[in-house]
């Protein structure tokens, strides 16, 4: 295939993709900021989120650039980052800056946001200079959504002193920023290797401003600018979908016993 018409197909994609995104997502109110985990085990271990997404897709890495891509393209404001350990910055996260040029353009996007993947080093540590600043500031921000398999940790970073509070956990400096700045403020992790397990412990705290999100789904854009009783009741017409379609099975199961039962009554009648 020559270089023009790997351009073209590149461009169709794109255009593609911007079409169906806007056609089938609402913008994302307010402000956004989209963290990209790009540590070692993004990138080598398989995710278990990326059936159907073809080979060019098998690794939590790959699945953050395409829907860390897509939710910044749909932001009405925001920022992108990528994030691992501090490699060529002295914070352990770096901004990607997309061109005008490239602006609504998904793909094209991707590559700017790998290059800047490529400074950042491989190890798993969380930003908490970045909420330091956002509280010192005072800068609000709406949501914060975390695509990452969910192998974060603090590392050597008590040693390192690139954060002011060497105490933080995830859960105690989300809990600042809500009480010094917005209360509002919505912490959306999104489990792309399929642990099924949340930053923030969601499933104690019990907080809808906290969301944990396991899997890969075009419907993840909807539902991360869903209100919080909207997410809810997404959430519970799930659960009931499952529990119709558990009750089915177990009904279809128990009349699948009963006929065996009556086929087999039948085959010792017949041969009494």
């Amino acid at each position: 295939m020559d270089i023009e018409m790997t351009v073209r197909y590149r461009s169709a994609l794109d255009t593609a993709v911007r079409l169906a995104t806007a056609l089938n997502v609402e913008p994302l109110p307010g402000y956004t900021a989209v963290f990209c985990d790009v540590s070692g085990s993004m990138r080598y271990v398989r995710a278990n989120t990326a059936k159907g997404l073809g080979r060019s897709m098998l690794h939590p890495y790959d699945i953050a650039m395409l829907l860390g891509g897509l939710i910044h393209n749909v932001s009405e404001s925001g920022e992108l980052q990528m994030f691992g350990s501090r490699g060529q910055h002295p914070v352990p996260h770096a901004p990607v800056h997309i061109p005008e040029t490239a602006r609504g353009r998904v793909l094209e996007s991707m590559r700017y946001m790998r290059q800047v993947a490529d400074t950042v080093g491989g190890g798993n540590e969380f930003f908490y200079d970045w909420f330091e600043d956002l509280i010192e500031r005072k800068v609000k921000v709406d949501r914060l959504v975390v695509l990452t398999d969910v192998m974060i940790d603090r590392l050597d970073t008590r040693d390192q002193g690139y954060y002011k509070n060497q105490d933080w956990t995830i859960a105690s400096v989300v809990a600042e920023y809500r009480r010094q700045v917005n209360p509002d403020f919505k912490f959306i992790t999104i489990d792309l290797y399929g642990s099924g397990k949340s930053l923030t412990n969601v499933s104690e705290s019990g907080d809808q401003r906290d969301v944990l999100i396991t899997g890969y789904s075009d419907r993840i854009l909807q539902f991360i600018g869903a209100k919080p009783r909207a997410q809810l009741d997404a959430v519970e017409r799930m659960h009931e979908r499952l529990v119709v379609v558990k009750e089915a099975t177990s009904a279809m199961s128990k009349m699948q016993v009963e006929q065996a039962a009556a086929a087999s009554d039948r085959e010792e009648a017949a041969a009494a």
